[in-house]
């Protein structure tokens, strides 16, 4: 091997170091959620996140499932005109039900339906529990 090789092994290094570093800015997307046509869905809302694909990085849905478990949704167009309508905050108990397809046309792919509902939620997110309150001494 020539002195070359190990400038390429430096050099590797030093990419994979990158993509570790990117990789932890990068939320826990958890298990996609799939929903067939009348399929439901009920958990918690965790926000919007950063997903890397193949051409950089889009924005997916965030959410824990009824177990606490990280879950993600594709923004979709119907869903996201739902969720646009909504003031949603990080806890909030959601519900997402899919509805029948539209079906496609000359010009158009089959579209999928969605109907989303959230109500405020005060119980501790994921993860965290019940915190007992601190009194520094």
């Amino acid at each position: 091997m020539s002195a070359g090789d190990d400038e390429l092994l430096e050099e590797t290094i030093r990419r994979l170091a990158e993509l570790e570093a990117e990789e932890q800015d990068l939320v826990e997307l958890g298990e996609r959620v799939e929903l067939a046509e009348l399929e439901n869905f009920r958990g918690r809302w965790r926000g919007v996140g950063p997903m890397r694909t193949k051409d950089g990085t889009k924005d997916v849905y965030l959410l824990w499932d009824e177990t606490g478990q990280p879950r993600f949704h594709y923004q979709t167009t119907r869903l996201v005109w739902e969720i646009e309508d909504l003031n949603l905050q990080v806890g909030d108990e959601i519900a997402i039900v899919r509805g029948k397809d539209l079906p496609a046309t000359g010009d158009r792919n089959p579209t999928q339906r969605f109907a989303v509902r959230i109500r405020p939620c005060k119980d501790p997110l994921p993860g965290q529990g019940e915190q007992a309150d601190e009194i520094p001494f």
